[in-house]
């Protein structure tokens, strides 16, 4: 059997067909190669592998004339290698047995399927594709850029599939990334770290088919690690969540699972800067605030959908024929903004910290579990006060009290490996149901605003502005004992 290979670093990036031109004309100012490809997708009956973030495909080489096996991670990084293998001419379908001898790929597969035999397999899911690529020079590296053009052909139906794909053949991340930047900003091209076949098309309905919302995977931090490695290591795993959702939203203006996820990302992302940024002097300066707007851009879609979320209770309360207050915005709002040149830009300099050299300042053996220990302890301490007077807090002040909270909270979160897992395990449920109930008083309030508006034009509004004094003034009598988990730092922070 031949060596199987293992795959470069590569990003792929999607653009409106109006730029399909200008970018063909692009890619043609030097020789370009084009090719027809085909890839067969394969998937268990109630999709076992795609649950679990896994590609198991057979691909047709550039020349036409060969298929290869291949197993990987969806998504921006693999935690193993793609496993890619040559088939036999008589292979109708992936052979499971010749990834399980690829180590981890194997090992993943092994636990997707759960003991499903590989006649379980079935094929999902078909790409036709024609590419045109060439080769770029940056620095010293030595990159290929493809359009890719074609369809996918499923249960859903068809597809178009509009594609750009950057691999690293020689050099470094880095020197992909400025180009990868380049040709972003010149052709308008959006990062979608996804596969194709997990692309839902413009203008889908809501129960269509798409990838399940990533959720947050804290990062493997060593006590041995530099603060500045153990930083870039937070920023990628927030990373791993923000990237695939604020894909499928990119895609569909509804898709609200995506959209929350995509917003907690953002969320742990800011809170990673903000308690632990000074760990690296490559953060830019600018950062906190650019995640901050494209925060606050997507809090204005999920705006909507907290109003949507309250009509059933509403109308539960009795409110006669209650409607929605008008929300004053696009409703693609999200949409636009993470296809914008800047967000683009933000997520490349993001993966050009996350993928870069460490700079080694490693504190002596346990030294990064102190420093995290003190940062948390600071972080507690600020809240301890806020948590005994919230009720006489006033609304500004509150808000500011959970988003303190919630950093405290994913701060926590992204130092969890180098703490004693059941201790942090008991903090982290007690400050769940606290951030839950701040949570639903911030929708409240959000409801609140909006009626209020609605008030000139629809009297009817008088009613919700009641349910809503009456339920945000039960929560705060369940504020005090919510809020006691606060009342001091836990011992196992204070340990030296």
């Amino acid at each position: 059997m031949l060596a199987p290979q293992m795959h470069a670093f590569h990003l792929n990036f999607r653009l409106a067909d109006r730029q399909l031109a200008a970018l063909r004309r692009a890619l043609s100012a030097r020789p370009t190669r084009t090719a027809r490809l085909a890839t067969r997708y394969f998937d268990t009956a109630d999709g076992r592998l795609a649950m679990a973030g896994i590609g198991l495909s057979l691909r047709q080489d550039d020349d036409g004339m060969r298929w290869q096996s291949i197993a990987g991670l969806r998504g921006w990084r693999d935690p193993w290698p793609r496993h890619d293998v040559p088939c036999r001419d008589d292979d109708s379908a992936p052979d499971l047995s010749r990834h399980t001898d690829s180590g981890a790929a194997g090992r993943a597969l092994r636990r997707a399927l759960a003991g499903e035999p590989a006649a379980a397999l079935r094929e999902v899911a078909q790409l036709e594709l024609t590419r045109q690529s060439r080769q770029l020079r940056h620095g010293k590296s030595t990159a290929r850029i493809a359009l890719d053009v074609g369809h996918l052909l499923s249960a859903d139906g068809e597809r178009p599939i509009r594609q750009v794909e950057l691999a690293l053949l020689d050099g470094s991340i880095a020197d992909l990334l400025m180009l990868a930047q380049r040709w972003a900003e010149r052709h308008g091209l959006w990062l979608d770290v996804r596969a194709p076949i997990d692309h839902t098309p413009d203008g889908a309905p809501d129960n269509a088919a798409h990838t399940p919302p990533a959720g947050a995977t804290p990062p493997r931090l060593q006590p041995a690690m530099s603060p500045d490695a153990a930083l870039r290591a937070m920023v990628a795993s927030c990373l791993d969540q923000v990237l695939p959702n604020a894909a499928e939203v990119a895609d569909r203006a509804t898709a609200p699972t995506h959209l929350h996820q995509a917003r907690v990302g953002l969320r742990r992302m800011r809170s990673a800067l903000s308690s632990f940024g000074d760990w690296s002097e490559q953060v830019a300066t600018d950062w906190p605030d650019r995640l901050g707007q494209l925060f606050t851009q997507l809090g204005q879609t999920r705006d909507r959908d907290v109003l949507q979320g309250l009509l059933p209770r509403l109308r539960a309360a009795g409110m006669p024929e209650p409607t929605l207050p008008s929300v004053s915005h696009d409703q693609d709002a999200a949409r636009t903004a993470l296809r914008s040149p800047g967000c683009t830009a933000l997520w490349l300099e993001l993966l050009a910290f996350a993928t870069g050299s460490v700079i080694d300042t490693s504190p002596r053996r346990r030294g990064l579990t102190r420093l995290a220990r003190a940062r948390l302890v600071k972080l507690h301490r600020r809240l301890c006060d806020d948590a005994r007077l919230f009720v006489a807090l006033d609304d500004s002040e509150r808000h500011r009290f959970r988003r303190r909270l919630k950093r405290l909270r994913y701060s926590i979160e992204l130092t969890a490996s180098l703490l004693p897992a059941r201790p942090v395990a008991r903090l982290l449920d007690q400050l769940k149901p606290a951030q839950e109930l701040l949570g639903e008083y911030n929708d409240l309030q959000v409801a609140q605003m909006r009626f209020q508006c609605q008030l000139p034009s629809d009297a009817r509004a008088w009613f919700a502005l009641g349910w809503l004094a009456a339920s945000q003034s039960q929560l705060l009598q369940q504020a005090s004992p919510t809020l006691r988990c606060l009342a001091a730092p836990p011992k196992f922070l204070l340990r030296s």
